[in-house]
């Protein structure tokens, strides 16, 4: 029995060596980013979601999904006189939303500073998604990210991010936060849906712990 997992052919080619059990990428490339999160996707049977970046919101670059299983939405509408009736999956609430900003800077956006490095990483012995990135501003600070996420198969309502920042060539004494739990909506339904929104915030200096507010 071969039990080499599928590797896809894009991710071989980027990075040499990445093994049978990891797929991984080298570099930020907006055009295939939206295949990247598919395919880097974490689920355990209950629930999935996309494996967009944290920052990210649903543009025609990015793409942040959660789907349950058995939560599909039922939609009746008039075609030509006749009732059709629509059962579409349902994109839930993003629960990966993190990003951050210097005082006097801009939120993250990758396409908006210069990305000095760039990888990411599922591996698929322990269920991970891993990104590390180091990003340079129009003000020419650097920052350097790690993040981890895993879905949990054994604590099937349970889901982790793991999310660290490291000032490079600056002080963290006034970096902020924030994180937001609305969901997505589906590419046809993106023009008429509307959804509720909540936010989070976080803040903290070099050397201690984010504290959050809501």
């Amino acid at each position: 029995m071969n039990e080499r997992p599928f590797q896809h052919q894009e991710a071989r080619a980027a990075v040499p060596g990445a093994g049978p059990w990891m797929l991984a990428y080298d570099g930020f490339d907006p055009d295939r980013e939206g295949l990247r999160e598919a395919l880097c996707a974490l689920g355990n049977g209950l629930f999935v979601t996309r494996g967009a970046a944290e920052e990210a919101r649903a543009d025609d670059v990015h793409y942040p999904g959660t789907y349950v299983a058995g939560g599909y939405n039922r939609l009746a509408s008039e075609v030509a006189g006749r009732t059709v009736v629509n059962e579409d999956l349902v994109n839930f609430p993003n629960w990966l939303p993190i990003t951050f900003r210097p005082e006097d800077g801009d939120w993250l956006d990758l396409r908006d500073v210069e990305i000095l490095s760039y990888r990411q990483e599922l591996r698929l012995r322990e269920g991970v998604l891993v990104r590390r990135f180091r990003v340079r501003d129009a003000a020419g600070r650097e920052t350097r990210v790690e993040t981890r996420r895993l879905v949990s198969m054994a604590y099937p309502h349970l889901a982790a991010i793991d999310y660290r920042l490291t000032p490079q060539n600056w002080r963290a004494t006034s970096a902020s936060g924030r994180g937001s739990t609305a969901p997505s909506a589906t590419p046809a339904s993106r023009d008429t849906g509307s959804w509720p929104t909540g936010t989070s915030r976080w803040s903290g200096s070099a050397g201690s712990s984010p504290r959050a507010s809501t």
